[in-house]
């Protein structure tokens, strides 16, 4: 057999196993299953295949999908695995796909809140399932209650903007069925099972119209993406030369991986690579040395599996009561505080430490926050104040001496606000690299100096006028924390109004001048690569509305950047 015979071989193959001609056996129909009873506080999974499959590809074999999803704590695999075989060739809106797993979801986020869980589901999708969970989860009647009732979504070899396979193979449907359907209107006869696939295989095109209706995943929807990638080594006397698809022969990776969003619970992208030697695939054993990342084979694959079972783990870390505010806090009062994802905080000085802290809170959520009691002082109670048993509430969005506590800050209120009461600021997790280009004392505005720093945070300084028989400056401390597009974010953390000099208070009974800069007030830097254009702050209103305050841009100064000195 020549080398085209044998590529030729390889193709019939393939259409063949991507059309699912080669697969037998009885369909049964899909049913819509009551909801479950012993579910627990356990968080439901949910699996759903894909075109021309059915339930057995997350269970068949020794290396299966439930397989590996039975050693995870903390989750339920729906029995009821979805089942929609007997109208597999159907788009996702067909009663039985889309609106079928809307109903499941549902099912089991209500089952979950009933039995005092989350009520959130996880759904593992391959191929065409992750379609018509999205259509599940955008177009269902009840579309913004299953938006709501999952939290995460892993695809599988989705083709979230079409496949190249169904270009060709409706056309070939289409070339077969046409001429049978005029036969069978003459003679009579049934052509579905010959022409089943035209209508499906077109909305799964490249571009199709049918995508491109589908709208995009819910904000709230974690989504890890995952694709395949086969490399084919290519014989070319006397060599072979590999031959990368980018694909998992099926779908693109670039379709497999559009959608992914939020990573810290879960979300993400995986690409999974193998490879296959084009002779051995077409000329001798042909199905034993399919490769393993090819776009049926992803539902058995181990890396596959290990990366469902990782984000699966990191979405319910995510659920734990401290998992929005783990990590190290500051406050202008001197407290620190070290939270972790499973809500044990320990506090103490600046410098706190898990070993070195002034008392341990174990907190659980609220509707405003988290609501925690001291379980541990070391030291001398009376020195901090603070007794074991005390609460130790923590909200954002919340009024402190007259202000709103700003972008990224907690107030956090110990023993019911009797005794005191803190804002504070997550310390700052930005890449070196983001503010590197601005570092250092040189940005200048119109009667104001800003210095950046390279531990992510800033000092501003403005004339502040006559104060107590001298001159005094406003200095400001901002705190970056992220970036939104060009613009690198930040929050004022503390405000003074010092001796020019700025090494000393100003005298007793200078106001601050409250029309600059306070605490809590978002501050935002608009970069253009390391030009700094201009700076902003504003009160912290959740509609983002910035006034230019700083380096008026071509209006009253002749520049267009923050100057240098």
């Amino acid at each position: 057999m020549n080398i085209r015979r044998g590529i030729a071989a390889f193709a019939t193959m393939l259409c063949m196993t991507t059309l699912g001609l080669a697969a037998t056996g009885s369909a049964s129909g899909a049913t819509t299953p009551g909801c479950v009873p012993d579910i627990g506080k356990k968080v439901p999974v949910v699996m759903v295949h894909g075109f021309l499959g059915k339930p057995d590809a997350w269970t068949s074999g020794s290396s299966s999908m439930t397989n590996s999803l039975a050693g995870v704590s903390g989750i339920y695999v729906d029995k009821e695995i979805i089942d929609y075989q007997s109208y597999n060739t159907s788009w996702v809106d067909d009663p039985h796909i889309g609106p079928m797993i809307a109903k499941r979801i549902a099912c089991l986020a209500t089952s979950s809140r009933k039995a005092g869980g989350p009520g959130k589901v996880i759904v593992i999708a391959h191929s065409m399932g992750g379609l018509a969970t999205r259509w599940a989860a955008t177009e269902a009647s009840n579309a913004s209650e299953v938006a709501k009732d999952i939290g995460l979504v892993i695809t599988i070899g989705t083709p979230s903007d079409g496949s190249g396979w169904p270009n060709l193979l409706a056309g070939m449907s289409a070339s077969l069925c046409d001429p049978l359907v005029a036969y069978h209107k003459v003679v009579g006869g049934d052509d579905n099972d010959y022409c089943g696939l035209h209508g499906a295989l077109g909305a799964l095109e490249d571009q199709s119209t049918q995508i491109g209706k589908l709208k995009k995943w819910p904000d709230n929807i974690a989504v890890k993406a995952i694709a395949g990638d086969v490399t084919i080594m290519v014989p070319l006397f006397p060599l072979k030369l590999p031959y990368n698809t980018h694909s998992d022969l099926v779908v693109s990776n670039k379709s497999a991986l559009n959608g992914m969003k939020h990573t810290e619970s879960g979300g993400g992208q995986l690409t999974v690579a193998c490879g296959g030697d084009l002779k051995d695939m077409a000329l001798q054993q042909v199905l034993p040395v399919i490769p393993n990342c090819w776009h049926s084979a992803l539902t058995h694959n181990s890396k596959v599996e290990d990366e469902v079972v990782s984000s699966i783990k990191k979405y319910l870390a995510s659920l734990e009561p401290g998992a929005k505010y783990a990590g190290t806090w500051f406050s202008d009062a001197g407290i620190g505080m070290i939270m972790h994802a499973d809500g044990t905080a320990k506090f103490g000085s600046e410098k706190v430490s898990d070993t070195e802290f002034g008392f341990a809170v174990k907190f659980t959520a609220t509707s405003k926050g988290l609501h925690g009691t001291v379980t541990k002082v070391q030291g001398n109670p009376a020195e901090s104040g603070i007794q074991v048993g005390e609460s130790v509430d923590l909200e954002t969005d919340k009024y402190f001496d007259g202000r709103t506590v700003g972008l990224g800050g907690i107030h956090v209120e110990f023993g019911g606000g009797k005794m005191n009461e803190v804002v504070m600021y997550k310390q700052a997790t930005l890449p070196k690299s983001v503010l590197a280009p601005f570092v250092g004392d040189r940005w200048y505005g119109p009667g104001r100096g800003l210095t950046i720093k390279a531990d992510s945070t800033g000092v501003i300084d403005w004339d502040a006028g006559q104060c107590g028989g001298g001159t005094c400056i406003d200095r400001a401390q901002v705190l970056f924390d992220g970036t939104s597009g060009n613009s690198i974010i930040g929050v004022i953390t503390s405000a003074e109004t010092l001796t020019s000099d700025g090494r000393g208070p100003a005298p007793d009974g200078t106001p601050l001048d409250f029309s600059l800069p306070q605490p809590g007030y978002a501050f935002k830097l608009k970069v253009s690569g390391h030009k700094l254009l201009y700076a902003t702050w504003d009160e912290w209103s959740g509609l983002n509305r910035f006034n230019r305050q700083w380096c008026w841009v071509g209006e009253t100064y002749p520049y267009d950047t923050c100057r240098e000195k």
